[in-house]
């Protein structure tokens, strides 16, 4: 494979090592491919978008765009959002996302449930799905669980998306909901949910408030609604290839 315009637009070392990493692991077929650091490419709107790497085919049938997200990168939700509006403005064949730092639970959903690739730290196999189911284990792996979501019978064992979704229903109404109700209706302990609850307050999907009688309530906010949008899409394919 050949490779050109490797330190275009006076890219740094950094960002073409990591190009040079998600080149080896996109799979990328034929001979002959260019590639741009920091380009410009004008969309279907006449708006001009830029992207981390555009990695094109000597033909230009096949056009792959990157976002490098770092871990120290501010709304990093909003980022994924509008690279997926961008890649599709620019009629995009793949867009992969490359994470500096392994993602967050949302993130991992908002990009894979948009069909986008994911590379951590530029390595694929294990560590990388497109377009597949969530992984739900904490230990980071990203296999896929055909019925991580599907309507059967519950299990004894709950995984922590699963529980999550279920916060996020009980915290849907209008009014929120206090840690007695989500310990009631999720049938969780105390310390448990104080865990979980205040790791989803730090990801913004849950907001404190307080009710009419001042107690503390937690309700869901617009990032978790979007979220619970994708969990309720997942359950309703019962495993299949999801699409939105």
């Amino acid at each position: 494979m050949e490779i050109h315009n490797y330190y275009e637009n006076g890219s740094g070392f950094d960002e073409a090592i990591s190009l040079v990493s998600a080149l080896q692991k996109l799979k990328l077929k034929g001979n002959d491919w260019t590639y741009s650091i920091n380009a410009w490419v004008e969309g279907r709107s006449g708006l001009m978008h830029q992207f981390d790497f555009l990695i094109s085919s000597a033909k230009k049938e096949d056009r792959i765009v990157c976002m490098l997200l770092k871990s120290d990168a501010k709304d990093r939700m909003g980022r994924i959002a509008t690279f997926f509006a961008h890649s599709k403005d620019v009629n995009s064949t793949r867009a992969v996302i490359i994470f500096e730092s392994a993602p967050a639970m949302e993130e991992k959903m908002l990009s894979t449930s948009l069909g986008m690739e994911i590379l951590l730290n530029g390595r694929t196999g294990e560590d990388s799905y497109r377009g597949r189911g969530p992984e739900a284990e904490e230990n980071g792996a990203l296999k896929y669980r055909k019925n991580s979501f599907s309507r059967g019978p519950k299990k004894r064992y709950r995984d922590r998306t699963q529980i999550i979704h279920e916060i996020l229903s009980s915290t849907s109404d209008s009014g929120g909901a206090t840690i007695t109700k989500i310990i009631f209706k999720c049938n969780l302990n105390y310390r448990n949910a104080k865990e979980i609850i205040g790791d989803m307050i730090k990801k913004q999907l849950l907001e404190v408030k307080r009710d009419e009688e001042n107690k503390k309530v937690y309700r869901i906010t617009k990032v978790g609604s979007n979220i619970m949008e994708k969990l309720h899409y997942y359950d309703s394919v019962n495993g299949k290839h999801m699409r939105l």
